[in-house]
């Protein structure tokens, strides 16, 4: 499924709702997605369909349809091109 649960996992923690604390559903309610939805998504059982794409994009300014689909990098402002890419190194 080309990683896409780990992609969707990096943005929500950008957007400042990491792991602990009951982060993912604080994520969900604040840009509404259902949290048993997100939670399918991150643990790749199943895609999130293009809506559901553009709705994540007005998660992080600049967002791209291809980084979240594709993994492609090239659309991404520089900075969070670069907040992504330290992500994905670590």
């Amino acid at each position: 499924m080309n990683d896409i649960g780990r992609r969707l996992r990096r943005i929500r923690t950008l957007a400042g709702y990491g792991d602990g604390d009951g982060g993912q559903a604080k994520f969900c309610r604040t840009y509404g997605f259902h949290p048993a939805t997100w939670n399918h998504w991150e643990n790749q059982l199943f895609l999130p369909p293009v809506t559901s794409g553009i709705k994540i994009r007005a998660v992080l300014p600049g967002l791209t349809l291809d980084y979240i689909y594709l993994n492609n990098l090239d659309g991404l402002p520089s900075l969070l091109r670069e907040r992504l890419g330290r992500m994905r190194s670590a």
